[in-house]
């Protein structure tokens, strides 16, 4: 931990890691032209067809991959995949190394499926397979979306079983040579709205690793630094008390 921060007077969450904060943040830089290939794995409310759309405006060819019940070769810009089999994934990397065709941009909407928690971990499983598939080559970039799974601003409701996704993306960003991974969690919102957001943050830039689009506001997780010369909170032990802990402490 003290090998990773150059201080480490930073807020500390129970489990005794650095707590992340939201904050408002624009972007710093401005979208880049581009030429390549984006995969998109398509959500089934029209987010991913508004911005391969988008995408193919401005000049990038786009392989898009649906969900369905095993990998077949639909056409020749489509896939089709079962979203929860690794397999498939391996399928999938495997055709596109047959047709020396490497993204160079990966954007992942499965997540982003309204009310559908129950293959998250399916999912997080087919995005390892994918990264393990893609190590070693050219750098890519992949953007991870869901719909609502990080507690952004209070009292909003979450998709609890998309929650370890951001987690799973930074183990990847630090394992997987060559991939660049952001995640972005999105509220309810128009499908062509959250699509120009989404094509911004994809061909931009950025240091950002957690990303939230609220109202039209885009947030980004970090680190808030604590003031350790103030006065510190009242222990809540007392001296020569009996305490009894149980659960994860013993």
């Amino acid at each position: 931990f003290l090998n990773t921060l150059p201080d480490n007077d930073f807020a500390m969450d129970y489990a005794g890691e650095p707590a992340s904060v939201w904050q408002r943040k624009q972007r710093v830089h401005a979208p880049h032209p581009v030429q390549g290939t984006c995969l998109i794995f398509l959500d089934s409310q029209g987010l991913g067809a508004s911005i391969a759309a988008q995408l193919a405006d401005l000049g990038l060819a786009c392989l898009n991959v649906t969900a369905g019940d095993s990998y077949a070769q639909l056409d020749a810009t489509a896939r089709s995949i079962s979203p929860d089999e690794s397999q498939d994934y391996r399928e999938l990397a495997a055709s596109q190394r047959a047709a020396a065709v490497r993204p160079d941009f990966i954007l992942h909407l499965f997540g982003y499926e309204a009310g559908d928690s129950r293959r998250s971990s399916g999912e997080l499983d087919g995005l390892l397979t994918l990264a393990q598939a893609l190590e070693g080559s050219s750098p890519v970039k992949l953007l991870a979306v869901s719909r609502q799974a990080r507690p952004v601003i209070a009292g909003e409701d979450m998709t609890y079983g998309r929650a370890a996704m951001s987690g799973v993306l930074r183990v990847l960003a630090r394992e997987t040579a060559g991939l660049d991974c952001a995640h972005v969690d999105i509220a309810t919102t128009a499908p062509e709205v959250a699509a120009t957001a989404l094509v911004q943050e994809l061909l931009t830039p950025s240091a950002d690793r957690d990303i939230a689009f609220r109202d039209g506001q885009r947030w980004v997780a970090g680190l808030e630094r604590v003031d350790l010369s103030a006065t510190p909170p009242e222990f809540p032990f007392q001296r020569q008390g009996v305490y009894i802990f149980g659960g994860a402490l013993g």
